[in-house]
């Protein structure tokens, strides 16, 4: 319960928040994404995953190959700062418009973690893939492909 009321504030937000950016990403981002772990490779941990995406970030709730349960939330900011909500250690967050289909993200810290997180909405806006190269929290190298498909029951954008 308690998890459910911290998803639903970091929701109201990240939905409020920024209003500005809403004229840069294509409408086409908004609505709820599933991670497709078949059509996905690399370091991924989680076996099931949704995403609330909204024109002002995202809040993803995830299930862990050995069942745990996770969370966060990124709210998009002006100026190319962004805001990473998860637990864990803090993390620098910014990011960059590419276009209005493409974001990519740099995070860094704790210790020697930086990471790359390349975001496309592909031609059809039914598919987004995210990319992550970069160095984890012990130094190691790695990279991964997440792919994520647009829930079916979604709402069109307005």
């Amino acid at each position: 319960m308690k998890a459910s009321k911290i998803g639903a504030t970091v929701a109201i937000l990240v939905v409020f928040a920024w209003p500005a950016l809403a004229q840069e990403l294509d409408p086409a981002w908004s609505g709820t994404w599933s991670l497709n772990p078949e059509k996905s490779t690399g370091s991924g941990w989680a076996k099931q995953s949704r995403l609330l995406f909204t024109s002002h970030g995202w809040v993803e709730t995830a299930i862990g190959r050995n069942g745990e349960l996770a969370g966060s939330a990124v709210a998009l900011g002006p100026g190319g700062v962004c805001t990473l909500i998860a637990p864990g250690p803090e993390q620098l967050c910014e990011y960059r418009l590419v276009d209005r289909t493409h974001i990519v993200m740099t995070l860094k810290g704790p210790g020697p973690m930086t990471q790359t997180v390349d975001i496309r909405l592909l031609p059809g806006a039914t598919v987004v893939e995210v990319n992550v190269k970069g160095t984890d929290f012990y130094g190691k190298t790695s990279s991964s492909k997440e792919v994520w498909e647009k829930a079916r029951n979604n709402a069109t954008s307005k």
